[in-house]
């Protein structure tokens, strides 16, 4: 009798055997065991980033510096039920300015590389406030100040770090955010991110759910005091309820900035250079934004024009490059500003 290869019958070809009430039954297990399954695996994902969040805080104290674990873990803990599920890929920490230099070092002592470092963008107008730190699996968002936070980064830092609450990850104690800091930070995310922040919003919606007026109340004026508000209100309207928030809190009218979140996926180059130039004082500070836009590091020549690594005449045929580019990125960072300005 010839050899025939028989194969199992799979599941769900069992299923189409089946009628009624048993086949609804065996589909419902079989997603209860897949939703099962990435619960687990969403667990432990998150069971190793509180594990890689303590590390990094022991290691800071170990160097002498005082930290803030901001959004994951602190939002998983203190705004999320225990039935619900709040992951997060990598871990975002907030150190005073004064510390930034030990806070790498104790970085590059657990094995983690400067990523942010190599793509050399410039911190034009404040836009860079983390840098990214990297190693095999895992990635540490280093804060040096508050996104959306206008006040010097030192005052920031010690407001925020004055009004912390504290959370265990991994038996390890790790100071976060306060519950105003929290809420603040959770409508400068929105403002940060803008529409498509899908995660942001989600923090948020929930945050305007579960948390009372007086703590909102508190979170304005936070924002106040560190020259958030703005952004903070901003972030606000970008949902029905955090409007509904706003008003109620006499929050100022956002309309210039709130066009300009809304439509971030479409903002060109050069914005922030642009508001950088027309904001500085005198000509020697004007003098000063032109050349570092015509004029960047290497490292961004060379993140754009991977060809001009080789340094010498390929290295200047990439700041040709740019510097042929940039009438076209200027103008169009004026008419984007401009059709901002129009709401105002």
């Amino acid at each position: 009798m010839p050899w025939r290869r028989i194969r199992a019958p799979r599941p769900d070809a069992d299923l189409l055997n089946m009628t009624g009430a048993d086949e609804r039954d065996v589909r419902a297990r079989l997603q209860a065991l897949d939703d099962f399954s990435a619960r687990s695996a969403n667990l432990g994902r998150r069971l190793d980033r509180d594990e890689a969040a303590a590390e990094l805080v022991g290691r800071l104290n170990e160097f002498g510096v005082p930290s803030l674990v901001l959004k994951g873990p602190a939002l998983a803990r203190l705004l999320y039920m225990p039935s619900e599920h709040r992951g997060y890929y990598d871990v975002d920490v907030l150190v005073s300015p004064d510390d930034i230099g030990r806070a790498r070092a104790a970085l590059g002592s657990l094995g983690y590389v400067n990523a942010s470092a190599k793509t050399g963008v410039d911190n034009i107008h404040g836009v860079v406030h983390d840098e990214s730190w990297s190693r095999l699996g895992g990635t540490i968002d280093l804060h040096r100040r508050l996104a959306g936070c206008d006040a010097p980064p030192a005052e920031t830092w010690a407001r925020l770090y004055e009004g912390r609450a504290m959370i265990e990850l991994a038996g390890c104690p790790v100071a976060v955010l306060g519950r105003d800091g929290m809420a603040l930070q959770l409508a400068l995310h929105v403002a940060q991110h803008g529409p498509g922040g899908a995660r942001a919003l989600a923090d948020l919606t929930r945050g305007l759910e579960r948390w009372r007026p007086e703590d909102w109340r508190a979170a304005a004026r936070l924002g106040e005091a560190l020259e958030a508000t703005q952004t903070f209100a901003a972030g606000l309207r970008l949902l029905p309820q955090g409007a509904v928030m706003a008003q109620e809190l006499g929050l100022p009218p956002t309309a210039e900035l709130t066009w300009a979140i809304m439509n971030k996926g479409d903002r060109p180059r050069g914005t922030f250079h642009l508001r950088a130039f027309s904001e500085a004082s005198g000509w020697r500070g004007r003098a000063e934004v032109l050349g570092r836009a015509l004029f960047p590091s290497r490292a961004w020549i060379v993140s754009q024009f991977p060809w001009a690594r080789g340094g010498g005449v390929v290295l200047a045929a990439g700041y040709v490059a740019h510097l042929l580019r940039t009438p076209v990125w200027a103008a169009r960072a004026w008419r984007f500003s401009r059709s901002a300005r129009r709401l105002s």
